[in-house]
């Protein structure tokens, strides 16, 4: 490929990205670094050759093998700016057990959080330019444009991107021919979004193979086939469509409120107010206190209606040789670490019209 040969893929956000800077209550700026990391973890999350290929198409920065990305990647700041945004009226923490956007958002606004956000309607480009010649040219672009396709299909970022906020929709992809391209989704309805959707995953699956086997999970993958759930109903604006997941998923959890060795499984850490305490992964210095939610829930744009669009990945609740414990007392706690409960929300998702 000819250096500077460059792709550009046009991000529209439909939920708000927080995603401050150095100052966490800062204007709100998606920055380059943010959409490396999140493009780095669906690569891990696609590919079971990433410990073979990582470096190679994102860095390296291990002793002796450190190198730049052969891509560098440009976030271009929309026509009129990013427009930091608060939205304290509209997530206020006391209105959390009422109004679900407020469940979801529910540490946006507590004290002594006052955060901006960039609002929806939003449209940006990112920018990615080779930097240098590749010998493994096609996987590496490949492997960009999966990971570029999934973050504006499946993720988000920014602070609460599981739960709903930090959409940016992929809406646009313009390259050169020698760009391996999957199409962005236009749909105008769910059947339309999930058929499309499944013949991208499709092509994603032929550049990179299912090759995980039971036991070899050290971190979250994608499954073989990813199956999202779409509401039937649309809404108006994204407040409302995660209103509705949202109270969804509220009245779901406080199902298993008592049991925190099950609803753990919906990631860590976990507060029981009962106990005054939190349970927390402990492992080695390296392990976070923090286990991010195999559930990931989203928000569709299709035509003018908002649609709320649910999906999991595989793989462990917590890393290898790391044990769940409470926080203050270091008492070891036995917890479910499997997808049963996600499995069994999606099917109450399923009678309530989702598909």
């Amino acid at each position: 490929m000819r250096q500077g040969q460059s792709l550009v893929a046009t991000f529209e956000t439909v939920t708000p990205i927080f995603c401050a800077g150095a100052e966490q209550n800062g204007p709100a700026e998606p920055r380059a670094f943010s959409f490396r990391g999140n493009l780095r973890w669906f690569y891990r999350a696609l590919d079971y050759g990433f410990k073979k290929s990582e470096g190679a198409i994102f860095g390296a920065t291990s002793s002796g093998q450190a190198h730049a990305s052969r891509i560098s990647l440009v976030v271009m700041e929309p026509e009129g700016g990013w427009e930091s945004k608060r939205y304290h009226d509209e997530l206020p923490p006391k209105e959390a057990m009422q109004r679900g956007e407020c469940y979801l958002g529910y540490t946006f606004y507590l004290k002594p959080n006052y955060r901006y956000a960039v609002p929806p309607g939003k449209k940006f480009q990112v920018m990615l330019v080779p930097t240098w010649d590749m010998p493994d040219e096609k996987r590496v672009l490949q492997a960009w444009v999966a990971s570029l396709w999934l973050l504006g299909t499946l993720g988000g970022i920014g602070s609460r991107c599981r739960r709903g906020f930090g959409t940016c929709a992929l809406v646009k992809l313009e390259a050169g021919d020698h760009w391996p391209i999957i199409a962005p989704i236009n749909a105008q309805t769910p059947e339309d979004w999930l058929q499309k959707f499944k013949e991208g995953f499709a092509q994603m699956r032929e550049w990179f193979p299912y090759g995980w086997k039971k036991g070899e999970f050290h971190h979250q993958v994608l499954p073989k086939d990813v199956s999202p759930l779409v509401s039937g109903q649309g809404f108006r604006d994204w407040k409302d469509a995660l209103r509705d997941i949202g109270n969804k998923y509220r009245q779901f959890r406080n199902r298993y409120r008592s049991q925190k060795d099950k609803i753990a499984s919906l990631g860590l850490p976990l507060t029981s107010r009962s106990r005054g305490d939190t349970l927390i992964p402990k492992g080695g210095e390296d392990v976070s206190e923090r286990s991010a939610s195999r559930l990931w829930i989203r928000v569709l744009k299709l035509g003018e209606m908002y649609y709320p669009m649910v999906w999991h990945c595989e793989g462990p609740l917590i890393p290898p040789n790391t044990t769940v414990v409470w926080k203050k007392t270091r008492q070891p706690e036995k917890v479910e670490e499997g997808l049963r409960l996600i499995y069994e929300f999606f099917g109450d998702l399923r009678k309530m019209g989702y598909k």
